[in-house]
């Protein structure tokens, strides 16, 4: 026996509370004369009474299992009966095993202690050999006890976010399904994605992403009503908002009686989330893409009211992100045709089918090619010649993108040594990256050695990324820009003007082009907001040392007022729409180009000259 009289508590030392344990510690509160049987039952004993050294007992020494006395007075009975109370109140003794002793008739006090928390309830002249068989007995079904809670836990919640997992969420489903068909009453599935997720995990980490999940799973609870986010189960309601995986989450929208009210649900879930999270001591803006499909008659099950509201999804992804999208049957063709896409588009490289088309990069001043930009296309088997614009977007939402950006760096690579090796003088091969190529493991030695295989002069490469790719993520996108500056890549910054550039990532990024997006050369020449917005991105473009090609020029008028105030390089169509590799050969090699009009061949011709 360990006794510890309550006087004398602070000589405890931290080193003997925090030891491993031999054997089970056993708190004993108002009963030290069944120290012996205690002992005897195989437990370390520490003995005190209900007073405040008990509490802080307890919460020091984490006991397995806690022996109350109550005395024969109403008063000691109600003592000890608070102090169960209050340690089944503490986190460590939700379920911690706690025997009553009690000197009172069985009929009295067996209501008591079991409403206050007590494991079993014993009475006074219960013998040694009873204590020596049964507590062991009491504490081990306690833990067992405790462990089945552990595993049904694991079993029905997310071990990240505290809520439902899919597993239980179809339950739930399923049993309101069952219900609503009986009652007629209507009930909805909301699923929900956050918006770029990804991009918090490459850029800020795993932990700082797993923060981010739980603090909306957070938001989420708090948002939704509770007839919104809750089915009925016997008397008590269980909450229905769940984790799908991932960055997903599963609302059931019950009491929703027309496609309205479901809106108004998913709206407040939104603005909910539109505040920005505190992650890491950053600020992280998260905006999330929700799918809503109804249960009716017909439906298979809920599998098939979840894929709906996932079909749904998106669908609301393909709007633009952060809004909302109800399922209806015209989607599924749409998914069918999708899902054909990209497993065609997985296959699309071992067979050939990808393409790269080349569109003449031109000196303003005098119309002579400076370089080429790489532009993808596909073969597809059905459809005939895809631009980028038709299969790209699916590229990057699936990853494959990254395999297939290596595949165009290399072919266009290898490109441009063959055009220097039939004599072609030199050219700036631009080729567009996607920011999950950016940020991809390895990017940066991968394509140092594509230019060392294809003997490529690094300043001869013009990496082109959206706004969207140079803005957000700052940290990481910046590392990875500083690593390609140091090898000697150039860096543009292509359709200027249309995202969120600010004069912070022009600035401090190592930037040397800005490409003037077609929306704003397209009308130069006739809309003076176009005029003046383009004037001034040229002018502040040339104060910050950076090189400014204007795209989308189609006539003369643009590329004379380009000219005018001295825009860089310009392409368009007035100087060729791409074409593949051995159409452009003939441009290429050619002293006069065939874009160049009979107006300006003299002056061509005399540049060609002056440079043999």
């Amino acid at each position: 026996m360990v006794p510890t009289p309550p006087t004398q508590i602070d000589t405890l030392q931290e080193n003997e509370v925090a030891a491993p344990r031999a054997r089970g510690l056993a708190l004993l509160v108002n009963d030290p004369k069944r120290s012996a049987a205690v002992e005897e039952a195989g437990f370390e004993v520490v003995s005190c009474d209900e007073s405040k050294d008990a509490r802080e007992l307890f919460d020091r020494l984490s006991p397995d299992v806690v022996v109350v006395g109550t005395g024969q007075t109403d008063s000691s009975m109600e003592r000890a009966l608070a102090f169960v109370r209050d340690i089944r109140g503490r986190t460590q003794g939700a379920t911690v095993p706690v025997v009553v002793v009690t000197k009172r008739r069985p009929s009295d006090a067996l209501e008591l202690a079991y409403a206050a928390g007590a494991t079993d309830v014993w009475l006074d002249g219960t013998g040694e050999v009873v204590w020596k068989k049964r507590l062991p007995f009491v504490v081990n079904a306690a833990r067992a006890f405790d462990d089945l809670s552990r595993i049904q836990s694991l079993a029905n919640y997310d071990s990240l976010t505290g809520l439902l997992n899919r597993l239980s969420f179809l339950n739930l489903l399923e049993n309101a399904q069952a219900r609503s068909e009986r009652s007629g009453g209507p009930i909805a599935v909301a699923l929900l994605d956050i918006d770029r997720f990804k991009e918090v995990n490459e850029s800020l980490g795993h932990v700082a992403g797993d923060q981010l999940l739980k603090d909306v799973a957070g938001r989420l609870l708090s948002s939704v009503r509770k007839g919104d986010c809750v089915a009925r189960e016997g008397d008590s309601f269980v909450s229905t908002v769940a984790r799908h995986g991932g960055d997903e989450f599963l609302i059931m929208l019950s009491d929703v009686d027309e496609a309205h009210h479901a809106a108004l649900a998913a709206r407040r879930i939104l603005d909910v989330l539109r505040r920005p999270f505190r992650v890491e001591d950053r600020e992280v803006f998260a905006t999330a893409s929700i799918g809503i499909a109804f249960a009716h008659q017909g439906i298979a099950g809920t599998e098939e009211l979840l894929r709906q509201a996932e079909i749904a999804m998106y669908s609301a992804k393909e709007q633009g992100r952060n809004t909302i999208q109800f399922f209806d049957e015209s989607m599924n063709q749409t998914v069918v045709e999708r899902f054909e896409v990209e497993n065609r588009l997985r296959r699309a490289v071992a067979r050939n089918e990808l393409l790269l088309f080349y569109q003449p990069l031109v000196r303003a001043r005098s119309r002579e090619i400076v370089g080429v930009e790489a532009l993808l296309r596909w073969q597809h088997p059905v459809r005939g010649l895809l631009s980028a614009d038709e299969f790209v977007p699916l590229a990057e939402e699936t990853g494959l993108i990254v395999g297939i950006g290596r595949w165009v760096l290399k072919t266009a690579c290898h490109q441009l040594q063959r055009w220097r090796q039939e004599g072609v003088f030199p050219l700036r091969l631009s080729v567009n990256l996607s920011p999950r190529e950016l940020r991809a493991p390895g990017f940066v030695a991968s394509l140092a050695k594509i230019l060392e295989e294809t003997e490529t002069p690094p300043a001869q490469l013009e990496l082109e990324l959206t706004e969207r790719g140079v803005v957000g993520n700052d940290g990481r996108t910046l590392e990875v820009l500083l690593r390609l500056k140091e090898i000697g890549v150039r860096l543009a910054v292509d359709d200027f003007g249309t995202g969120n550039t600010t004069f912070h990532y022009l600035k401090n990024f190592p930037l040397t082009t800005i490409k003037i997006d077609k929306s704003f050369t397209g009308g130069i020449a006739s809309d003076p907001k176009d005029a003046a917005i383009t004037k001034a991105l040229l002018a502040m473009a040339h104060r910050l040392d950076l090189n400014v090609v204007a795209e989308g020029v189609e006539n003369e008028d643009q590329f004379s007022f380009l000219g005018e105030n001295e825009c860089d390089e310009v392409q368009g169509y007035l100087f060729g729409r791409p074409i593949p590799a051995n159409e452009l050969f003939p441009v290429l090699t050619s002293a006069v180009p065939t874009f160049v009009d009979e107006r300006r061949r003299r002056s061509w011709t005399a540049t060609a000259r002056s440079r043999q």
